[in-house]
């Protein structure tokens, strides 16, 4: 995110974390977590 900032897709980066990983898994948690601290809420979906 620090690189890419708004270039960054983030919505493709949570449609990956949540097929390899799970909606429910803590990585997809923190992903949106960081999300909000950095984007003011935009999430990726």
């Amino acid at each position: 995110m620090a690189v890419q900032g708004g270039d960054l897709d983030v919505a493709y980066v949570r449609r990956w974390l949540v097929e390899m990983m799970g909606e429910d898994d803590i990585r997809v948690r923190e992903w949106d977590r960081i999300l909000a601290d950095h984007t003011g809420g935009r999430r990726g979906k």
